[in-house]
């Protein structure tokens, strides 16, 4: 993942193909400091149904709603780009059992995530529009 210089290694993952159509890659990866989203080299990638999300925070959800709320981040930086691309992820991470407000309100608390971006924005603009 070249978008991020940050110290932690990105959590890399498999994107289930279900998601192919808005993920960077086949496998992807989060980085768990600055919430950066790449794609990843398929030989890191943990398999879908068991990412360690936890690395980024205790409370960051798991397994396929973790997935949809990675890639969700890595579209929030370009929302108005990618609304249509953030919708259909809330929706997958809402199918899932996340509730995404909740979960993007506890990485702004996170004492370990400082996002490249301002995800605190990001969020209100993303309830405006979404």
């Amino acid at each position: 993942m070249s978008d991020c210089a940050c110290d932690p290694a990105p959590v890399a993952f498999r994107v289930p193909p279900v998601l192919y159509e808005v993920a960077p890659g086949e496998t992807a990866a989060i980085c768990p400091r600055c919430l950066a989203v790449g794609a990843a080299d398929a030989a890191v990638a943990e398999p879908a149904d068991h990412p360690a999300f936890d690395r980024v925070d205790e409370t960051f959800p798991d397994d396929y709603g973790g997935i949809a709320v990675a890639l969700l981040l890595g579209k929030l930086p370009s929302l108005a780009v990618e609304k249509p691309a953030i919708r259909t992820l809330r929706d997958h991470a809402e199918r899932a059992g996340v509730d995404v407000p909740l979960t993007l309100d506890r990485l702004v608390a996170a004492p370990d995530v400082e996002p490249a971006f301002a995800l605190e924005r990001k969020i209100v603009q993303m309830e405006q529009l979404v």
